[in-house]
């Protein structure tokens, strides 16, 4: 079960006291092992001094080397039960988030102390996405933990192959959230589903909607508008270059709301804006995916989101609001705040940040991981 161990050099190991997971090459005086170690892995991390500090997934022979699922001196004598408490500790806390929902992140990788995973539930179907850490053992746990909890339908989701995992299977997954209905046909989803990060920003439309006529850019199913028919708002247009019609349509129905509430275009939104008359809009929503995605495009993603930013200012009501975010890890809320800042400038409108927006709290945000907190997000008002 364990397979060996990782001996840090002479005083490197104070990422450790500060709780932070990640094991780079730099820190290693040693890797003990009677066999070559594979991805997923599991050993044992001493300090120079052969003091234990915890249990980490060996990864890779080179930059994180391996990532620590478990801090402290105690030996686990029983691996297995580890996990199948700690999946149980865990599963209570983030299905009590939620009264108005039944779909929820239950892990979110390193920030839950599960490096690797992330799982997401909908109602009775599981959608696990694994990116770097190919552990089976972790793997065959968690299916055997969510077997307990009525969980049906299970989808493994890895870099090159989407795979059911369970003899049962869904062509389209149903679950709640913030009492509404939603679909979401399995062909068409994103990552793992639906991006469960904006529960908490979605019910927020709700406050902003009544009698107001609202953008939901870059809509992908329908969530944020569909949150803003809940709020009785007078028309809802979807953007979106994607052709998601009939799932946004399905979601609208199975909501009951009136056809005559919406329009859905199948459109880049960056060209819908170009073409957009102003004065329109009271309310935009802009949620764009990454725009960023590694380091070397930080500047081709910042010139993509003061665009847009700008599309939106120019665009918008007087006393118009705009929900506007970034996904992005590399953009932080600060460097965000500033791609607001020079987009205002630049349409010489007067710009208020009225609330800080961010990931809802089933997307655990370590204050020792910071890395897991990405998203974050403003509702502006424009004068």
């Amino acid at each position: 079960m364990i397979k060996g161990s990782i001996i840090l050099k002479k005083n490197k190991e104070d990422f450790i006291k500060s709780f932070h997971s990640w094991i780079f090459s730099g820190a290693i005086e040693k890797i003990d092992s009677s066999e070559e170690l594979k991805n997923g892995d599991i050993v044992r991390v001493y300090n120079y001094n052969k003091e234990l500090l915890g249990y980490a997934f060996y990864e890779k022979p080179e930059q994180i080397v391996a990532r620590i699922f478990y801090f402290g001196n105690k030996e686990i004598h029983n691996i297995n039960q580890y996990f199948l408490n700690y999946f149980e500790q865990l599963f209570k806390r983030k299905s009590s988030l939620f009264f108005d929902s039944n779909a929820f992140r239950f892990i979110h990788s390193e920030s839950d102390r599960i490096p690797g995973i992330i799982c997401d539930i909908y109602n009775q179907c599981a959608i696990i996405q694994i990116d770097y850490l190919k552990s089976e053992l972790l793997l065959n746990l968690l299916i055997k933990f969510l077997n307990t909890k009525n969980i049906n339908y299970i989808l493994l989701k890895t870099q090159k192959e989407i795979q059911w995992l369970t003899s049962n299977r869904l062509k389209e997954i149903e679950f709640k959230e913030n009492h509404l209905n939603f679909l979401i046909h399995i062909d068409k989803f994103q990552k793992t589903g639906y991006f469960l990060d904006q529960k908490i920003n979605r019910k927020k439309i709700i406050e902003y909607s009544k009698n107001k006529i609202v953008l939901d850019a870059f809509c992908y199913i329908g969530g944020f508008g569909i949150h803003a028919l809940k709020g009785e708002a007078k028309k809802v247009v979807f953007v979106d270059s994607q052709n998601l019609e009939t799932q946004i349509k399905n979601n609208i129905i199975i909501n009951k709301f009136l056809e005559s509430s919406f329009e859905i275009k199948n459109i880049d939104v960056f060209q819908f804006f170009n073409n957009m008359n102003p004065n329109i809009y009271d309310v935009m929503i802009i949620d764009p995916p990454a725009f960023v995605k590694t380091k070397a495009k930080i500047n081709e993603g910042i010139k993509g989101y003061i665009k847009l930013n700008r599309l939106a200012i120019k665009n918008i009501k007087q006393e118009g609001h705009i929900f506007t975010f970034s996904c992005s890890q590399f953009i932080d809320k600060e460097l965000f705040r500033k791609i607001i800042f020079i987009a205002a400038k630049e349409e010489k409108r007067n710009v208020y940040i009225k609330e800080y927006l961010t990931q809802a709290p089933d997307h655990t945000i370590s204050v020792f991981h910071p890395e897991g907190e990405y998203l974050k997000g403003f509702i502006l008002y424009v004068e």
